[in-house]
């Protein structure tokens, strides 16, 4: 039996949407030459490839095993055939980003103009960091993720953005910085803080260095973005160790200040991550070299 690329295209499109349906209606084919093409790729790999349950289709060990050198295939077919270059102005791309507020106030917020500016027909769909983004990625419901570190168990591209250190910040005429010394380890620890946590983890690294020389602090708020701590510091007595981007930002918002923290704390490096079969993806490309370029200096 011959087969042809447009099988191979099904296959990723129900590898996507568990769904004969949806697969017809993006494809813009009916439902049973979906279904037809599925006999074909059954017979091809000597497979089920999808078994239906009780929630919807299931890939197989076998569908999953092969998806992303599919992907992979289509993907290098799709540039042979077309030879095109990405163009922005015309394009109606919708980019799905998963990210911190963080990183959308360090990465993409300085750089949206120009998008605009560039693609004003482009779409920038940002969506939560969460325990599934990386899983997203592999089933392409996600193009790029603005993140620390990635797992050693999984394997992604990956390009390094910038390193980032951190900061204390405090309202402006607050008491910890009224003689204008250093602030000391032992006025650190007594005054209330506040933990912004975007992922909703309670642990944080501030603690554990504390902790590591007999000290600890008294967390007076935790919450989960980095986008309201500048009004809540600015009412209040707490204190904030935040990554020096935003708390740089921060002083734009509201009347804050920043403060040199009384203990040494390790920075991180910040990276932009996408799946290797995007690699050759000439959208993809285009939007990570926007991305990526307004840190080429730092």
């Amino acid at each position: 039996m011959r087969y042809n690329a447009s099988h191979l295209v099904v296959f990723q499109s129900l590898m996507r949407t568990r769904n004969v349906t949806i697969t017809a209606s993006e494809l813009n084919m009916s439902q049973p030459a979906v279904s037809r093409v599925l006999v074909h790729l059954r017979e091809m790999f000597r497979d089920p490839l999808f078994v239906r349950s009780n929630k919807g289709m299931v890939a197989s060990p076998r569908a999953l095993a092969i998806a992303d050198q599919v992907s992979i295939v289509v993907e290098e077919l799709a540039d042979l055939i077309s030879g095109e270059e990405f163009d922005p102005s015309a394009s109606e791309r919708v980019f799905r980003i998963a990210s911190t507020d963080y990183g959308v106030h360090t990465v993409i917020q300085p750089i949206l103009p120009e998008l605009n500016r560039l693609g004003p027909r482009l779409q920038i769909d940002i969506v939560p960091i969460s325990t599934e983004s990386h899983k997203e990625l592999i089933n392409e419901s996600l193009d790029l993720l603005l993140f620390t570190k990635s797992p050693s168990e999984m394997s992604f591209s990956s390009q390094f953005l910038f390193s980032e250190t951190y900061s204390g910040v405090c309202r402006k005429d607050h008491p910890l910085l009224a003689d204008g010394q250093e602030v000391s380890i032992d006025e650190y620890v007594s005054w209330p803080h506040m933990v912004s946590t975007p992922l909703g983890r309670k642990g944080s690294i501030v603690d554990r260095l504390l902790a590591e020389i007999g000290l600890s602090r008294h967390v007076a708020l935790r919450q989960p973005y980095f986008a309201t701590a500048p009004l809540l510091l600015a009412n209040s007595d707490m204190l904030l160790t935040i990554p020096t981007r935003s708390a740089m930002l921060m002083l734009d918002l509201a009347p804050l200040q920043t403060f040199e923290l009384p203990f040494i704390m390790p920075g991180f490096d910040y990276n932009l991550r996408w799946h290797p079969r995007s690699d050759k993806d000439a959208a993809l490309t285009w939007l990570r070299e926007q991305l990526c370029r307004q840190f080429v200096s730092t």
